[in-house]
């Protein structure tokens, strides 16, 4: 997609001179007890934050997640991980935790944007970071969440936005009245493959969706994807559409395809591993 002319930079921050020495602050939203693109994400800021820690002598990562279970939380050498179940206690602990001991402060979501001025207030020069992954911040109701009057005020206080694309970047920059310097782009990424699985090897005309299918995924279209396919598969010799991920929607969708015809040559994978 292309950049439009954003000055897009590194996601680094200037780190506040006094306070070298505290640890990172990391804030986000459930992370071990849900499955999907965000829970991925969060993870995976945490495996990096635990393994830069343990290759450099720095104080130990505080991660906070809201709404977690203790018990779902793995351990992990270099990095310290605490689940809050209540809102307010865990509002209060970020906030202590930033401006006593932190070094910088991470948001992992816009519904934790409060967090930004009440730190703002208190620690004026501590760098903070807002990642932003897509969909929550275009200020489209129709697919997502809209945006609360306060936010383009709360958004002064951030210190850089880490987004997705261009295209989201762009549209928030748009929505919120945020100047176009304060975003770096951070696109999703994946590992590479140390070699081809047996297993994994597909026919060519096969087309493959990894999504949840949760009662609030209709916008992602695998419906509309099985539809095409009815349209297509005298055309494509061979054509197969694999689904991987589960959800409330799944029954509906599998009713879709028998009705449509294609039964036979949609297969729902369910969840599958990492691996």
């Amino acid at each position: 997609m292309a950049r439009s002319g954003l000055p897009w930079r590194e996601t680094r921050l200037v780190l506040d001179p006094a306070r070298q020495e505290g640890r990172l602050v990391l804030s986000a939203l459930e992370t071990y007890s849900k499955i999907g693109g965000l829970q991925n994400f969060n993870r995976r800021v945490i495996r990096s934050l635990a393994k830069r820690a343990w290759e450099r002598p720095e104080p130990t990562p505080l991660v906070l997640l809201l709404r977690d279970q203790s018990a779902e939380i793995p351990t992990l050498d270099g990095i310290e991980i605490a689940a809050i179940g209540s809102r307010v206690a865990f509002f209060a602990r970020a906030v202590y935790a930033a401006v006593t001991q932190g070094r910088i402060l991470i948001l992992g979501h816009i519904n934790l944007l409060p967090l930004a001025p009440l730190v703002r207030l208190l620690r004026p020069k501590l760098p903070i970071l807002l990642f932003v992954h897509g969909d929550e911040v275009w200020n489209d109701p129709r697919i997502s969440r809209q945006k609360h009057w306060f936010e383009p005020w709360f958004l002064r206080a951030v210190t850089r936005i880490a987004s997705v694309s261009s295209f989201t970047a762009e549209t928030m920059a748009r929505e919120y009245r945020v100047p176009p310097a304060k975003f770096s782009l951070l696109p999703n990424a994946v590992d590479t493959l140390k070699a081809p699985s047996e297993t994994g090897i597909r026919a060519p005309a096969t087309i493959l969706s990894v999504t949840r299918l949760g009662a609030a995924d209709r916008e992602k279209n695998i419906g509309q994807m099985i539809r095409v396919l009815a349209k297509l598969r005298r055309e494509v010799s061979g054509l197969q559409y694999e689904i991987a991920g589960d959800g409330p929607l799944r029954p509906e969708l599998e009713a879709l395809a028998n009705e449509l015809g294609v039964g036979d040559i949609v297969r729902f994978l369910g969840f599958v591993t990492e691996a």
